[in-house]
């Protein structure tokens, strides 16, 4: 799909495009593929994160694939800016599309013309590619300063079955969730996540 803007004039037309996505298991290939390489099966569980315990669900159903470490059905929806939406899939595509080669913008009534849906799912459609867009675009090009840090619920918002366990002294990470922040130098522009560990590289690559 062509970038925005003069300079990238090689795209595809609007012909070619429905060409290339005819029915939403097409659609469904292509997102596959893009969130996890080319063979299109899922790397690690978007729920937990997991990355051993994948397979594909009996009849892909009520969802394609199965996470057996935190036993939770997903599909490629899943953790992104489709998720629990029910617009089909062929939808999202084109709609990203649109997205990507509009020199503007997209407004929600023309999404909502365009892919003859309702203009209440094209606005949740529009401000869900929004927010991805400012996210996928947020990225630091400066010096960036990185650190670490480990946080805890209070023990007295834990369930019974966490408080039944032993409690820690407080300090170090033991019960508690690793956390790293960056911070460009330049803009001053602050990013922070929950890893898995803090001791090597993840194993599950998450963009």
């Amino acid at each position: 799909m062509a970038a925005p803007g003069t300079a990238f004039g090689k795209g595809i037309s609007l012909m070619e495009l429905f060409e290339r996505f005819p029915d939403d298991a097409t659609a469904e290939r292509w997102f596959e593929e893009q969130r996890w390489g080319t063979e299109g099966k899922p790397s690690y569980c978007p729920l937990c994160g997991d990355c051993g315990k994948l397979k594909e669900a009996p009849n892909r159903q009520p969802l394609p694939y199965w996470c057996g470490a935190c036993r939770h059905h997903f599909s490629v929806r899943t953790g992104s800016v489709m998720h629990r939406s029910r617009i089909p899939l062929r939808k999202w595509a084109i709609a990203i599309h649109l997205w990507a080669t509009s020199l503007k913008g997209v407004s929600s009534m023309k999404l909502h013309r365009d892919l003859n849906i309702t203009q209440k799912s094209a606005w949740f459609l529009a401000q869900r590619l929004r927010e991805g867009w400012s996210e996928f675009s947020g990225g630091m090009g400066g010096p960036v300063e990185v650190d670490e840090t480990h946080m805890g619920d209070k023990r007295k918002n834990m369930s019974n079955a966490k408080r039944a366990e032993p409690a820690d002294s407080g300090r170090g990470p033991v019960g508690k969730r690793a956390i790293v922040g960056a911070k460009d130098r330049e803009t001053h522009q602050v990013s922070a996540k929950v890893i898995e560990r803090t001791n090597s590289d993840t194993p599950c690559t998450r963009s």
